[in-house]
């Protein structure tokens, strides 16, 4: 939790792979979570002729972690207003 992502967030693995770290998708996804290409070498996956960090489980939850990071950065600052107003109703 060196990220401070929500542990329900584990979740959506089942939804992305099924648990599989060997899942891929038609559209080129690949791993536990879904990793494309470009997003794994934005997220420092690395990805060669002889290896695919993709598929690994620890290096691919490091980077969904990194990543998860990043989105609720984004859009954390969107969602206040929207949590203040549930809260006075």
């Amino acid at each position: 939790n060196r990220y401070g992502v929500p542990q329900e967030l584990e979740y959506l693995v089942i939804i992305e792979s099924a648990f599989n770290p060997q899942a891929t998708s038609r559209v080129g996804a690949a791993g536990l979570w879904q990793f494309m290409y470009q997003t794994a070498l934005k997220y420092n996956l690395d990805i060669d002729s002889y290896v695919d960090e993709r598929y690994d489980p620890i290096a691919s939850c490091r980077a969904a972690a990194q990543q998860a990071e990043w989105l609720s950065g984004c859009f954390l600052p969107l969602s206040q207003p929207a949590i203040m107003l549930l809260q006075q109703a």
